[in-house]
């Protein structure tokens, strides 16, 4: 089930805080208690790969404890306020909790460790702190732009390396809280993208380059879409993001913002990259078809 701390843990930026609510305590009380599991490009194995808890520290004024031991304790607390187990219980449960937390001993900070599940020598760590109804995310290594930017490494033979190292100055200021300067960079490598989409269009005699350099985003990415995923063709909302003005933009909207663009720029290099690898496999079979074929002929096969 989907755990908007866990979400919060990976996809935020430093200092970006999460409130704690009566819809999603039950999350946090899963979250402390260790049960995480995440999936992201390790860097180490530079694949995909999930990593799991292997140690969540609660540390308060007077000393620290483990998460599950915190957790335990929290539970605890719940059942000698005797609710029923019931559905009638639920709600008054997770008032109880809610308010519990909101007096728990300020401040805590979390300390967690996640594992990749093929080597646990390879590590994420976390600094959480709590304070009163929000977490706030306070420290991060590996740091959120060197997992995506070793994730581009996937993506090095489509892209070229102005464009990657654009892409990391990006995921560097959106790390570090810098909206609108993130934005920026990402709406910049979009245009790029679509611009060497637009290149293969042209050669194939599909559009004119005038038309498409005069056109919106909206129209450009129509006259391209041969070249561009299903999802970023269909997607109206898309270009609404992209077309908007940086002036227009408030800090908040461009970090809002800033994982959508990113998705989709790599959604565009994802597709590139199948293509590439598929011509790369299919050159090498018919090579390998013709070396046999040669082989055949010349010992008097048909």
């Amino acid at each position: 089930m989907k755990n908007v701390f866990l979400d919060f843990l990976q996809y935020e930026g430093l200092y970006k805080k999460i409130q704690i609510t009566e819809e999603n305590i039950e999350q946090l009380i899963e979250f402390i208690g260790g049960e995480c599991k995440i999936s992201v490009y390790c860097p180490e194995c530079r694949e995909e790969r999930v990593f799991s808890a292997e140690s969540f520290r609660v540390n308060l004024d007077n000393g620290y404890i483990s998460g599950e031991v915190f957790v335990y304790n929290f539970q605890c607390e719940l059942k000698r306020a005797n609710f029923a187990e019931g559905n009638d219980g639920v709600k008054d449960a997770k008032g109880w909790m809610l308010e519990n937390w909101s007096k728990s001993e300020f401040p805590i900070t979390l300390m967690i460790t996640l594992c990749c599940v093929m080597d646990s020598t390879h590590r994420l760590y976390y600094v959480i702190h709590a304070h009163e109804k929000y977490l706030i995310k306070i420290g991060q290594y590996p740091s959120i732009a060197t997992l995506s930017f070793s994730e581009l490494d996937e993506y090095k033979h489509v892209m070229n390396g102005s464009v990657r190292k654009e892409f990391g100055t990006a995921l560097g200021l959106f790390a570090n809280g810098v909206g609108i300067g993130a934005y920026i960079y990402l709406r910049r490598i979009f245009e790029t993208i679509l611009l060497k989409a637009s290149e293969t269009a042209i050669d194939e005699g599909k559009i004119e380059k005038k038309d498409f350099n005069e056109a919106k985003v909206i129209d450009k990415i129509k006259m391209i879409k041969d070249e561009l995923p299903e999802a970023i063709v269909d997607n109206p909302f898309l270009y609404g993001i992209i077309s908007k003005g940086v002036h227009e933009l408030s800090e908040e909207e461009c970090i809002e913002y800033f994982p959508v663009v990113k998705d989709s720029i790599l959604l565009i290099l994802n597709q590139w990259e199948k293509k590439r690898k598929e011509m790369e496999t299919k050159k090498r079979l018919n090579a390998s078809i013709s070396k046999i074929a040669s082989k055949v002929k010349s010992s008097g096969g048909e």
